[in-house]
């Protein structure tokens, strides 16, 4: 199965800890260290990957039908990308719900809602009074747990926020919380919605010279293991 690399390394969030612009680079050079065989996938073999770069946030494109794979940056780079994809829906792992008034990465999800998306936030578990004001109106943003996932019709663009990860497992995020998903946890989610997918996003991951070796490792991993999950999905 064919997939495109893309990366968008921009980062413009007043953030806990910055840095997500230097999330694609970080990935770029930790792939080549991970094992390729990850559930009963063997990726060197049946997944190629054409890497296509990065590309301003307001200037991503693509070419050639083959399955995005998107690296940030923040999580406004979504407000951008999803547009280009064109799903029905969109599915969004995040520890917050990103539904500020905003044009930043606190509030991709409400302007994606307002452009007409369906958008779908799996397990958020920190909102502003502001936001849970929002949601409680708008018809067009859900807040959903594993039995919502089966509920989403398809084409879908999946975006994943690495702070939907627990501190424990990723604490190298923009806005770490406490309480978070395993990465189990969020692989047997996008299991249930894969086959409907047409485009994956990582976003928020911030790298520092003094983690950049285990943290990347780990949201590395993460990447691989969706890919592998596309895969099979296709193979059925």
């Amino acid at each position: 199965m064919d997939f495109i690399l893309v990366g968008i390394p921009f980062d413009d969030s007043q953030t806990f800890r910055k840095g997500a612009a230097k999330g694609p680079e970080a990935l770029r050079k930790t792939f080549p260290k991970l094992e390729t065989f990850v559930s009963g996938v063997d990726l060197s073999q049946e997944a190629f990957i054409d890497d296509y770069g990065d590309f301003e946030r307001e200037e991503f494109s693509l070419k050639g039908g083959k399955f995005p794979i998107i690296l940030g940056g923040d999580h406004s780079i979504t407000r951008f990308t999803v547009p280009v994809v064109k799903p029905k829906s969109v599915l969004v792992f995040d520890a917050h719900p990103d539904c500020e008034d905003s044009d930043g990465h606190d509030g991709f999800a409400r302007r994606l809602a307002e452009m007409g998306y369906n958008i779908f936030i799996y397990k958020p578990r920190c909102m502003s009074a502001s936001e849970k004001e929002f949601l409680a109106q708008s018809k067009n943003v859900k807040i959903i747990d594993e039995k919502g996932l089966k509920e989403i019709e398809g084409p879908v663009y999946v975006s994943i926020d690495y702070d939907a990860l627990d501190p424990s497992v990723m604490p190298a995020v923009g806005n770490p919380e406490p309480d978070g998903l395993t990465f189990k946890e969020i692989i047997d989610a996008v299991q249930i919605v894969v086959g409907k997918a047409i485009a994956v996003d990582f976003v928020e991951l911030t790298p520092t010279e003094k983690d950049t070796e285990l943290w990347n490792s780990v949201a590395g991993k993460l990447v691989y293991a969706v890919i592998a999950e596309v895969v099979k999905s296709r193979k059925k």
